[in-house]
């Protein structure tokens, strides 16, 4: 089961991205196998914008509908790509914070997990989307469900400069964070432990985007940060890159945790909380 018990209906969503209808169908066919039902995705129509899965009128409308149906108790997003920035001012905060459902996501996604723990709404979940959910691997599908059901899960990381610690986990995509900064979206970091990862992205662009939420204080109060996946990434610079920003910010820094879009990836929630020390990582409720 991907699933435990207390989730059996699934409202999957597209807050950016359209998906391609074969991987729809390939997600939608894995949940039903698992007795899961389904609503959704709601259709969208084409707003002219290739890379969109429609207007953000139409896409945060459908996102309010399936997160305030009382019946769905996981909200699942289709894919990421871009978008889910644009439907921020146009949710209804009051009213989403009525009900504590899971949203569950990565990539684009972070820009709806930090708004949703900036509006103390729902609860983020890093965890596979809809169109990677057929071709998800072993250890993936297995820390989602533990993700779910708060059971521990234990991974090796690499130290980079000082000390371990602990705290709950503000995690998202390293690019799309940055965006946020000035927005009105960025949440309070404060005992944190942020967990960041990109793709493809050259390392004086992630050196840029670090800077960015560096000025905006995103790490002055934190516990400590951790740095996921960075596919595509030259890793002699990243790591050095990592010793530099460690250097200026005076922050416990490790690097290697599964997360991000090269897999495996590790699942959780905004309500664990990560202790790390020495080599290993480990996420509990």
């Amino acid at each position: 089961m991907l699933y435990p018990e207390n989730i059996r209906t699934v409202g999957v969503i597209s807050p950016a991205g359209r998906l391609a209808p074969e991987l729809t169908e390939a997600g939608l066919a894995l949940l039903r196998r698992e007795g899961l039902k389904v609503r959704g995705p709601v259709p969208l129509k084409e707003c002219g914008v290739p890379y969109l899965a429609g207007t953000p009128q139409d896409r945060a409308a459908a996102v309010e509908k399936m997160w305030l149906d009382p019946a769905t108790d996981l909200l699942l997003c289709t894919r990421g790509g871009f978008g889910s920035a644009q439907i921020l001012p146009l949710l209804d905060w009051e009213k989403l914070r009525k009900r504590r459902v899971p949203l569950a996501g990565y990539s684009d996604v972070t820009a709806l997990h930090w708004a949703m723990a900036k509006m103390d709404a729902g609860l983020p979940v890093v965890a596979p989307m809809l169109g990677k959910l057929a071709s998800a691997d072993a250890f993936t599908l297995d820390t989602m469900k533990k993700a779910f059901s708060g059971e521990k899960r234990v991974c090796t990381v690499r130290p980079v400069a000082g000390k371990g610690f602990s705290g709950k986990v503000l995690a998202g995509n390293l690019t799309v964070a940055a965006s946020l900064a000035g927005s009105g979206f960025l949440p309070d970091a404060a005992d944190r432990v942020i967990l960041l990862e990109d793709i493809n992205e050259p390392v004086y662009k992630i050196d840029r985007c670090l800077t960015q939420l560096e000025q905006a204080g995103v790490f002055t109060a934190a516990a400590g940060v951790v740095f996921g996946s960075f596919s595509g990434s030259d890793p002699g610079e990243l790591e050095e890159l990592f010793c530099r920003f460690a250097a200026r910010t005076g922050k416990g820094v490790f690097s290697g945790f599964p997360f991000g879009h090269a897999g495996p990836l590790m699942s959780f929630s905004f309500d664990d909380t990560l202790t790390v020390s020495g080599t290993e990582a480990v996420l509990s409720r």
